[in-house]
């Protein structure tokens, strides 16, 4: 296999793992969230538990908007899997970055 041909398959293989690795640690983070918000509750006006909540609403925002960049990246988006979303909607309860709602 050409040298050129290897790179390319190698960059294919690290750009798919890239977005389903950020994609699952999204949807875990928005998870998580479910549990933070009860935790805040439970513990009103606790400052550990309110950053905790607040820490995790950023950090999962930052990968939703890390996933649609790279998504509109032509290096990279043009190996994401099929399986995965073009872009990440705000809206989707699964990726909304809120405590789902009961």
């Amino acid at each position: 296999i050409p040298k050129r041909d290897r790179q390319e398959y190698n960059d294919r293989i690290a750009a798919q793992e890239h977005f389903e690795a950020l994609y699952n640690q999204l949807l875990a983070y928005d998870q998580q969230l479910d549990q933070a918000a009860r935790d805040k509750a439970e513990h009103p006006g606790d400052l550990f538990f309110a950053t905790n909540y607040s820490g995790l609403v950023k950090i999962c925002i930052d990968a939703r908007n890390q996933y649609n960049a790279d998504a509109n990246k032509v290096t990279q988006a043009k190996w994401r899997g099929t399986n995965l979303p073009y872009q990440i909607d705000s809206i989707d309860p699964t990726t909304d970055c809120r405590e789902a709602t009961q």
